[in-house]
């Protein structure tokens, strides 16, 4: 089935729009008035409204004082000793990193799915017995239907 596009150029398919070299965005920048910043400087910022009040936009100038040898000075380290990613390019990075491992373990080492592992540093020397607490009795105890 063939569709079609009819606009101030004429006739075109709607394959040829939306998927050849760059029609759309001819078509689109052709009749393109402003840009939004552009729209900005010459008109001003347009009033906004919920639930029918007008909401106040504020003071465009901000208050916020940045102290420069905080800011240029030293790199921040505390995300990194507490392992939390500092941007969402990290984030899908470490993300993609524990899915590879998790496949890699899957098909390379054949694991099953869901087998943990277990750091040696988790596991805890039994303790010994001190001399102020007695040697627990270990004998079985027959219980009442037995």
């Amino acid at each position: 089935m063939h569709y079609s596009l009819r606009d101030q150029e004429g006739e075109i398919s709607f394959c040829a729009y939306n998927t050849g070299i760059g029609w759309r965005q001819l078509v689109e920048k052709m009749h393109m008035t402003a840009t939004l910043t552009k729209w900005y400087d010459e008109r001003g910022r347009h009033e906004i409204f919920a639930g029918d009040k007008r909401v106040s936009i504020g003071k465009p100038e901000h208050t916020l004082a940045l102290k420069d040898e905080l800011v240029t000075t030293d790199v921040q380290h505390d995300l990194d000793q507490l392992g939390v990613a500092k941007n969402a390019r990290e984030e899908k990075m470490r993300a993609r990193d524990a899915e590879m491992a998790k496949l890699y373990r899957k098909h390379v080492l054949q694991e099953p799915e869901g087998a943990e592992l277990i750091t040696l540093s988790a596991i805890t020397p039994a303790l010994k017995p001190r001399a102020d607490r007695p040697e627990r009795d270990e004998t079985e105890v027959d219980s009442f239907g037995d």
